[in-house]
């Protein structure tokens, strides 16, 4: 609970992208003028090491300029994908290029209005990627080796969520949402394992689902809509999904929410809230901090929320109460990047700029 002092401060171009943190590297993204910046900084004090450079420029009137996605490190490449549907493969060292596709050119992909904005998942050897191409041009995964096509799945409508792994009933799966409701794929071949929507479902889909225990999910219903908890259970080659309960007492827009001990932590639009994994219901609605984001230190039962104003907050996750211990102003202006936690450090941005404190009294 003592206050975390300041290591360094450096400037950054705009982007809500967050921090993939390996062997004391930061890999992010950033716009740079007409060009997106795929980076690696110095996690040490914030020298830049190497920065791709890819011609491209979005911006939108509400969310402001620069990529979306955070990059994915995996067997020493770096993956990134651009707000304007740019995938990259980067030597993590030294940054030179592997390989790239633009999927709107390539795939059909169609542009969604707040920019592509899905991290990359690795999983089972394929790299997956949101594309929202025509038809089977939906979900696509790639050869992290050559960049080859591996196979290619239906998803329809805008999409601002990830792919995400889950293990489900002793199986490895990818599950992802599209505007129709939830699909769970076998990654080494996309074959569909089961299709399900929950009741209320509305998208695009923007938050990343919970996983609680090997047989359920906690899913966000659309934008601001609601949560839900699907029970889930496998018979052979029979998949059965079951609604325990749908809620409207955590209804995340782009924030997101974690679980910690039977209950879950997040924002009900803007107002940071806990409720009951079991049954949906409230446990306590307080903390004002803006369209924030929050992190769980899982081993001390705590919580970091980054404010939209740029301040860190540190809370109890604690579900009697709504007890802060701590509040300090880390940067100016607005942010909505999601801050990272490694080797007792706290890495924290916006659009303008990246600051590292350390955790350590």
């Amino acid at each position: 609970t003592s206050p975390p002092r300041e290591l360094w401060r450096t400037a950054i171009g705009p982007a809500w992208s967050s921090f993939a943190y390996v062997s004391g590297r930061l890999f992010t993204q950033e716009q740079r003028g007409q060009d997106e910046v795929i980076s690696c900084y110095d996690a040490s004090d914030g020298t830049l090491i190497w920065g791709h450079t890819e011609t491209a420029r979005f911006t939108e009137v509400v969310s402001g300029p620069g990529p979306r996605a955070t990059p994915t490190f995996h067997d020493g490449r770096l993956f990134a994908y651009g707000a304007k549907g740019i995938l990259c493969a980067l030597d993590a060292a030294s940054g030179d290029l592997l390989w790239r596709h633009d999927l709107i050119k390539e795939f059909n992909a169609r542009l969604p209005m707040w920019g592509f904005s899905s991290s990359l998942l690795v999983l089972a050897n394929v790299i997956i990627i949101h594309a929202d191409g025509d038809g089977a041009n939906g979900l696509i995964a790639f050869d992290p080796v050559d960049g080859k096509s591996v196979w290619r799945v239906p998803a329809e409508g805008m999409n601002f969520s990830s792919a995400q792994p889950v293990q489900l009933e002793g199986t490895s799966l990818a599950v992802f949402a599209d505007e129709k409701g939830l699909i769970a794929i076998e990654p080494a071949d996309g074959k569909v394992a089961w299709k399900f929507t929950p009741a209320g479902w509305e998208g695009p889909p923007i938050v990343q689902m919970q996983q609680i225990d090997d047989s359920s999910l906690i899913v966000p219903l659309g934008d601001g809509i609601g949560t839900a908890r699907l029970n889930i259970s496998r018979d052979g080659d029979e998949w059965k999904i079951e609604e325990k309960w749908s809620s409207k007492q955590l209804k995340p827009t782009f924030n997101d929410f974690v679980y910690h001990k039977g209950h879950l932590y997040g924002f009900d639009r803007n107002i940071f809230t806990c409720i009951d994994a079991e049954n949906g219901q409230r446990k306590w609605k307080r903390g004002r901090y803006g369209f924030g984001q929050v992190l769980l230190l899982a081993d001390r039962s705590q919580l970091i929320v980054a404010t939209e104003k740029g301040e860190a907050v540190l809370l109890e996750a604690d579900p009697a109460s709504h007890a802060e211990r701590g509040r300090v102003k880390v940067v100016s202006g607005k942010t909505w990047n999601h801050h990272v936690v490694a080797n007792s450090k706290l890495f924290f941005r916006n659009g303008s700029e990246t600051v590292c404190l350390s955790l350590v009294p």
